[in-house]
């Protein structure tokens, strides 16, 4: 049964103790599809795309003050567990970039919300996918069944990738057609050259081998002489009648190596991660890479950093809390674009008031210097009187 198939019950509530939601793919179905998936370098290359920026890129949360403004909450307790380290085994960057992971290959991520005696979260630990399953209780509240042991939602941390709104679906498992295609083909270019890059064939023995015994001793002697990449230039020799006949289409025919770029971008589209990041320069250009890259932050990675601030705002942060603080990444290393088109956009801002000497300094990891943080303004600029439009003609 697929995985949509096992999503049942979702509103339902005539189980007693528990109702499954969604039996997430678990056991050697779960692990052998995203392991399989992940031996493919364009799926590799694509999780990596995704998972690293959203692992590196700094998570700030943020209190919002009375003017308007907002500065980093760094007094507050989840701020440590969100940017240094959530636990006592992982840093940050390792800590989101498994559970990120998880997301994209199973559809979920899971970690146990560890808590002090008064409430306080004091660490974040994550759960393998396959040890999850999401349910309803007889009062269809959700659930965390972890190891069949039954825990409520507000111990498990939940990720969820596009889905059904309770749980997401994994892509391996959407794809898995695509994949399978991919895995096939680099499973026919590996035996193809481990033969010696020699197509499929027959030998034909006019009289026939007395008896089993020859014939496997005849095809020992053959593989050992010819059916290995050492030996694939050697000369055939053939004595006896023999008759050497290959079968099979030459790769050139099968348009294997269109067929496999063909792959990579279908592959690409899954994750929506544009070729250029899979090493596919083809068609590249220095001006549409860059172009690529910033519809990769806007189109891709923004959903997944949204999904990371809402879950979040709504799991990690009380109700009280939600209205003064809020977790948000910051994009703007990802967005900074070469030396030349910032000092220009810095330049224009320093001449509008808008940044400080030393806020561009700390944009560009400069220490601050001493006076740095006052704004400065043109001097032939002034407010217009209510009512009034200055004369520019002259009359």
């Amino acid at each position: 049964m697929s995985l949509w198939g096992k999503i049942t019950g979702i509103f339902g509530r005539q189980a007693k103790a528990w109702q499954p939601i969604a039996i997430l793919p678990g056991g050697s179905l779960s692990m052998a599809a995203s392991d399989t998936a992940l031996a493919i370098s364009a799926v590799w290359a694509c999780c990596r795309a995704i998972a690293d920026p959203i692992s590196f890129l700094p998570l700030h949360l943020y209190r919002r003050l009375s003017d308007g403004s907002r500065q980093r909450a760094q007094d507050h307790p989840l701020y440590s567990l969100l940017h240094d380290a959530p636990n006592t085994d992982q840093s940050a960057l390792d800590f989101r970039h498994y559970m990120q992971m998880s997301l994209l290959l199973h559809g979920n991520g899971f970690c146990e919300i560890i808590r002090a005696p008064r409430g306080r979260i004091i660490a974040l630990r994550p759960l393998h996918p396959d040890q999850v399953v999401v349910a309803r209780d007889d009062a269809g509240r959700l659930i965390y069944k972890v190891a069949g042991t039954d825990r409520p939602a507000s111990e498990i941390f939940h990720l969820r990738g596009p889905g059904d709104g309770i749980t997401g679906q994994s892509i391996i498992s959407l794809a898995r057609r695509s994949f399978s295609l991919a895995s096939a083909m680099e499973a026919y270019g590996q035996r193809f050259f481990q033969s010696g890059g020699r197509l499929p064939y027959i030998l034909r023995h006019p009289a026939g081998f007395k008896n089993p015994q020859d014939l496997e001793t005849f095809r020992a002697a053959w593989d050992s002489a010819y059916n290995n990449p050492d030996n694939s230039h050697r000369p055939i020799v053939l004595t006896g009648g023999i008759e050497y006949q290959q079968i099979g289409i030459k790769p050139e025919d099968a348009q294997f190596l269109t067929s496999r770029k063909f792959q990579i971008s279908e592959i690409a589209r899954w994750f929506r991660v544009p070729l250029h990041l899979l090493g596919e320069l083809d068609r590249a250009t220095f001006s549409n890479i860059e172009h690529q890259s910033l519809e990769f932050v806007q189109h891709c990675l923004l959903y997944w950093a949204r999904n990371w601030e809402m879950a979040i705002h709504r799991q990690l942060l009380t109700s009280q809390e939600r209205k003064e603080y809020y977790a948000e990444f910051d994009f703007s290393a990802l967005l900074r674009g070469d030396y030349e088109g910032r000092t220009k956009g810095y330049s224009a801002l320093l001449d509008r008031g808008v940044l400080s000497i030393n806020e561009v300094r700390r944009m560009e990891n400069m220490d601050a210097v001493q006076d740095g943080d006052v704004r400065h303004i043109p001097v032939n600029m002034q407010v217009f009187p209510a009512g009034r439009i200055p004369n520019t003609t002259g009359d």
